[in-house]
This record gives C-alpha cells, sequence and structure tokens, in this order.
C-alpha cells in the first residue's frame, strides 16, 4: 500500500474529485506533505454529478470518517498515515463512496 500525500486522487463513486489539505507538513515525500488521519475529513468534493434535488438526491460534498486505509505501522506526530487503500462515505443522499485512484507518489509503500 501507498502513502497518500497531499497531491493524491480521491474520487467519490460519481467521479468527483476531493480537495484536501494536508493536517502535517513535518513528513514529505518529493516534497509533498504525507497525509495523515483525520484527513480526509474537511476536504470538499467539487463537480458531483448525483444533484437532481426534485429527485431526492444531494451531491457528495463532504467526506465522513475514513473506514479504512490507514497505516498500522506508520504515524506521524502520533497520527495513523493514509494509504491507497483509504476508503468511506459520503454525506450525499443516496449515500456513496469514496476511494482513492491516485496516491500522489510511487516511491513509499507500507506493508500494513
Amino acid at each position: 500500500m501507498k502513502l497518500l500525500v497531499q497531491p493524491a486522487t480521491i474520487q467519490c463513486t460519481h467521479g468527483a474529485p476531493l480537495q484536501v489539505s494536508a493536517t502535517q507538513m513535518l513528513v514529505k515525500i518529493d516534497g509533498q506533505p504525507v497525509l495523515t488521519r483525520p484527513s480526509p475529513t474537511g476536504g470538499v468534493f467539487t463537480g458531483c454529478a448525483n444533484n437532481n434535488p426534485q429527485a431526492g438526491l444531494k451531491p457528495c460534498i463532504s467526506p465522513l470518517p475514513a473506514m479504512a486505509g490507514y497505516s498500522l505501522l506508520v504515524k506521524i506526530n502520533g497520527q495513523a498515515a493514509a494509504t491507497d487503500a483509504l476508503s468511506g462515505m459520503t454525506d450525499s443522499t443516496p449515500p456513496a463512496q469514496y476511494r482513492v485512484a491516485q496516491a500522489g507518489q510511487l516511491f513509499v509503500s507500507t506493508g500494513a
């Protein structure tokens, strides 16, 4: 599993990208900060296609806390590092999932 860095591509089920900022600047890979818990909480999805209020559809705006995908081995300032296995649900109606499309770096992996 690759560690996630700030330019990682995380998308909702509908393909909308998540804009997320790193919560730490101590550890970087190729000049980019590694994402840690609680990321991606606090990020914002842009351009979600699940948008039809008349039909009861609400677009993905915010990610809910991740259900999986934090390293069991790598911690930065006491916070688990995020990996490319990161996944969770969004605040859309009906609920949708988000997943990592690209880790944002190709150099560093973790076993767990």
